[in-house]
């Protein structure tokens, strides 16, 4: 809501002064400093907004001064070959490249600006700089939300798994995923240490709730009722986490109706009513009497966080060779956009190279399927926005109302949807343009242009093709490595040796680490034009890894949650369930290893000179 409220004030002061053009731009450095959505302390936070502000000034200062001239086509191909470079890594870098990017496009293709480059790019900072501002007033209650939201969609990616009656490996990946989001936002948000330890509880509770959920799906294999029951309790628990803090939901501990006269209903019931005890702490902020952290999961979340980001330094500098490709592949793909924007004359004419920078990836296949999603977002918007604008008739409220409601989608699905996201931002970039420049050209430019850009998108990337299937022999060595360990060990402890908890744990993280990591691979290889490998091979090796990772979640959660089955006697029934579950377990792990060895002799027959 503070972000959207920053651009509309901007938006409101135009309408006020009779001079929407100039405080056009406010809104542009408003709403491109408001698509950054990070929790940091406050320290690091300062920084960041600081040279982000500082390197996007900059660069619209420049784009504005060389704008409509060819010299602008080598200035942004060269900042677009930093964001390429930038983009794999991720984080405030990719962010600040992109904005810097995105934002010099546009301004150095609008025919009338107000005033001289200097004061525009300076209203553009103050649109950044007032963002700013506001984020660090009210910095500790959106932290706190941020990392509510993180926790709340992990729940809802357990609820969504078990909604799924085929536990299909697409719903697995989005949960493995939610951990990985839910880790990462605790660990870097600074919070105090009380915060720190009622937000670790609960990421503990929903991890070991996930896990008792699958071993239940497995084990009691429940009917639809009992399985809506739990679904409902989970949504339940993510509505109140993220919620509105005027709206305080009330605590539902008696939803679910589950049987429990097997044990594995029992520990699930039980590791629902610590979710709630977690998500109760958070929001109201009181430590629970008794911890709820039976597996000492908390003491391991932040040093996995820690991890995964270590990884994700020492992966950008492995794949240094492929970050400087794909850098060359956006200088080229945006200067030439640039250039035709220059050479061919037409109104709008930053949207053909800002389409290529929203739809070229740093892969072939996500070219295609990102691109093409994205792509739809922006034909949505240049088709509807542009209707509606022409409804109100030019009207400054109208436009500003249009604004509030397109700058809230922009915000709101940024970072998860392309579709929303890219029509929330593309509507965003209309508006303000026609703020700026009013013009009853407002379909047909923009219009070839979404599809130019697409198409020139897809024409870089095949002619420059950023294979991802080169990965493959190390990412399915890596997956295979971790699922023998864990395997390993999962049958020793339900043989009933003594195999320590947090190497239980340890086993199953690394698996996890290891299946999302190898998630993009087989998705992307399927959609490449020469992969280096085996399209089908690569998935059936996700599949079956994600058909391992179902049957091991079940024995080794059947382990951790003490979930101890007599041999004989009225739980004869859960017995044999965990026998067929073992069984399961033999018949995966084979399959898997069949596949493995499959892609790996074919990864070695074409990588070999």
């Amino acid at each position: 809501m503070r972000r959207v409220i920053v651009v509309a004030a901007f938006f409101a002061a135009g309408i006020f002064t009779h001079d929407l053009a100039t405080w056009a731009l406010c809104c542009f450095g408003a709403v491109q400093l408001g698509t950054v959505d990070v929790a940091l302390p406050f320290r690091r936070l300062v920084a960041m907004l600081s040279i982000m502000i500082v390197c996007i000034t900059t660069t619209v200062f420049v784009a504005m001064c060389l704008g409509g001239t060819w010299w602008s086509v080598l200035f942004i191909a060269g900042v677009a070959f930093m964001y390429g470079y930038l983009e794999r890594g991720g984080g405030a870098p990719a962010v600040a490249s992109l904005g810097a990017l995105a934002l010099g496009v546009i301004l150095a293709g609008e025919p009338r600006l107000p005033g001289p480059a200097a004061a525009a790019a300076s209203l553009v900072a103050l649109g950044m700089l007032v963002q700013a501002l506001a984020w660090l007033v009210v910095l500790r209650h959106e932290r706190r939300a941020l990392v509510r939201r993180a926790l709340a969609l992990k729940l809802r990616s357990v609820a969504a798994l078990l909604r799924d009656v085929d536990s299909s490996p697409a719903a697995q990946a989005a949960c493995h995923a939610e951990t990985q989001r839910m880790d990462q936002t605790i660990e870097q948000a600074g919070l105090r240490p009380i915060e720190l330890g009622l937000a670790l509880g609960c990421a503990s509770n929903a991890l070991t709730a996930s896990r008792a959920a699958t071993a239940w799906l497995h084990l009691r294999a429940p009917g639809a009722a009992d399985r809506l029951a739990v679904s409902t309790r989970l949504r339940h628990a993510a509505r109140r986490l993220n919620g509105p803090v005027w709206r305080r939901e009330p605590r539902q501990d008696s939803l679910p109706m589950v049987d429990d006269s097997w044990a594995i209903s029992r520990a699930l019931l039980s590791e629902l009513d610590r979710v709630d005890a977690g998500v109760e702490g958070v929001i109201t902020g009181t430590v629970a009497p008794e911890p709820p952290d039976p597996l000492g999961l908390s003491r391991q979340l932040v040093d996995q966080a820690r991890q995964a980001g270590v990884q994700g330094i020492s992966t950008l500098t492995r794949l240094r060779t492929g970050s400087v490709q794909h850098g060359v592949r956006m200088a080229i793909g945006v200067g030439v956009a640039e250039a035709l924007s220059i050479a061919v004359p037409a109104a709008h004419s930053f949207w053909l190279p800002l389409t290529v920078v929203f739809t070229l990836k740093p892969d072939w296949s996500f070219t295609v399927v990102r691109g093409f999603t994205r792509t739809l977002g922006n034909l949505a918007a240049v088709l509807l926005v542009p209707t509606l604008m022409l409804a109100l008739g030019g009207s400054g409220w109208g436009l500003l109302a249009a604004l509030v409601a397109l700058t809230t989608v922009t915000f709101r699905w940024f970072a998860g949807n392309y579709i929303w996201a890219s029509f929330g931002l593309a509507g965003t970039v209309l508006v303000l343009d026609f703020a700026m420049e009013p013009s009853a050209d407002l379909f047909a430019a923009r219009i070839v242009a979404t599809i130019v850009g697409a198409l020139l998108s897809v024409a870089v990337a095949s002619v420059m093709s950023g294979r991802v299937s080169g990965q493959a022999d190390e990412k399915v060595g890596a997956l295979a490595q971790a699922f023998a360990s864990w395997t390993t060990d999962a049958r020793a402890a339900v043989s009933g040796q003594a195999v320590p908890a947090e190497r239980l744990e340890a086993g199953l993280m690394a698996a996890r680490r290891a299946l999302v990591d190898f998630e993009p691979v087989a998705s992307a290889v399927v959609f490449e034009l020469r992969p280096a490998v085996d399209p089908v091979a690569l998935t059936m090796a996700y599949s079956s890894a994600a058909r391992l990772d179902d049957a091991l979640v079940a024995v080794t959660a059947s382990a951790m949650l003490g979930v101890h089955v007599p041999a004989g006697g009225p739980s004869s029934a859960e017995r044999q369930s965990l026998e067929f579950e073992m069984l399961r377990l033999t018949e995966f792990t084979a399959d898997f290893e069949r596949t493995v060895a499959r892609i790996q002799s074919r990864a070695d027959a074409l990588l070999t000179p």
